[in-house]
């Protein structure tokens, strides 16, 4: 009988966020079905091709707002990393609000990272689906 109890108090506790979530849930989904086509029409076919990623900021550059732009990426991206965690357990869309944190996030070994998930079949055969209905060519495989 405790264990219910305890079940019943954490329902009550969480009761006043879950239309937060669900809501955070909606906006996601919609922000995905717009942000994910765009971004793989607006990548170049040879992308993943290189062997490193050219930078946005170098060694001899350290303006104020180049860093203060890496700074507000990363914390939007750990924010939806974290939230990402959060609705895997509550309603969400989980997995895709973390690939997106992600995404938006810059680390080290993250290129790497992209290479290998673009590399996987299934992941360049949708790519390239949605490229082509945007007339776009195809993503060409990384090495």
């Amino acid at each position: 009988m405790q264990s219910v109890s305890t079940i019943d108090h954490l329902i009550s506790l969480l009761n006043p966020i879950i239309p937060w979530l669900i809501a955070l849930s909606v906006i996601t989904l919609l922000i995905s079905v717009i942000a994910v086509p765009w971004v793989v029409t607006i990548v170049p076919a040879d992308y993943f091709t290189h062997r490193f990623r050219r930078r946005l900021h170098r060694r001899g550059n350290n303006s104020a707002g180049i860093w203060l732009w890496l700074m507000a990426k990363n914390l939007l991206g750990g924010i939806l990393v974290m939230l990402g965690l959060i609705m895997l357990v509550a309603p969400g869309q989980g997995i895709l609000t973390i690939l997106i944190g992600l995404g938006i996030a810059d680390f080290p070994g993250k290129y790497h990272l992209e290479r290998r998930l673009v590399g996987l079949p299934g992941i360049l055969r949708t790519i390239n689906w949605i490229r082509r209905r945007h007339g776009r060519p195809p993503l060409e495989a990384p090495p």
